[in-house]
Order: structure tokens, then sequence, then C-alpha cells
């Protein structure tokens, strides 16, 4: 087993000391420095047919958005939290399916902010633990 890891180990060794001209980054950051979104805190409950995601945002524009995915399946299109202008709490509600509770997938809540250009910033997903 050591071997093998040697052997990797000066692979990449080798892998880094190509002849190549290392290519030139054409940009640090396509986003906007203004555009972010911070959470803290974050507390999820789940009770019957819902689950309750609270917790503390801090965000420019003082709105965070938000939508609820399950695999590839949009469940929530997408809304939008407002939120005070320095750290303040926040609560977002999503309904439990049977659906949902049946499917192999895991239930993510997404949440972020959007640059200027209508992007998305600073993504967080929050898995749902559906197993009650």
């Amino acid at each position: 087993m050591k071997k093998i890891i040697v052997v990797i180990g000066f692979l990449i060794l080798l892998t880094a000391c190509g002849d190549e001209e290392p290519q030139k980054e054409t940009s640090v950051s396509q986003t906007s420095p203004d555009a972010y979104a911070k959470f803290q805190n974050i507390d999820i409950q789940t009770e019957q047919n819902q689950a309750r995601i609270a917790g503390d945002a801090n965000a420019s524009g003082n709105q965070f958005y938000y939508q609820v995915e399950q695999g590839e399946k949009i469940l929530m299109r997408e809304d939008i939290v407002e939120v005070d202008s320095d750290w303040s709490s926040f609560e977002i509600i999503v309904r439990i399916t049977q659906e949902m509770k049946e499917s192999e997938d895991v239930v993510i809540v997404k949440m972020y902010n959007k640059d200027d250009e209508g992007r998305m910033v600073n993504p967080n997903y929050v898995p749902l633990d559906l197993e009650i």
C-alpha cells in the first residue's frame, strides 16, 4: 500500500514539473463583489407535513432567494426572503408531500443571492431529513 502511495505522489510531482507553459487566468471572479449572502445559526425542524428552516442572514440588497429541489426536480420555484440591513432572523416553511418522502433523492433548500446580472451568488445547500 505504501508503494502505491509513493508512486502516486511521484507521478503528481512529475506532472507538476511539466514543461508546458501555465495558462493565464482570464478572470478571478465573474461575479460582483458587492453581491453576497451569508447565513448562520441555521435550525431545521421537521414536524408533521412541514419543515421549518430558521436562522440569521446578512445579504446585499436586504434580500436573498431560495428554492426547493429534489434531485433534478424543482419542487418550489424561486422565492424572495426580505431581511434587515445587518444580521437578522428569517424563517422558511416547506410543505412536505408524500412524494417527497417516498423519493430516494434528498430534498435540498438552496439559499442564495443574485448579482446585478441575475447570476446566482453564494449558494448554500440545506438538506432536509424527511425520515420522521
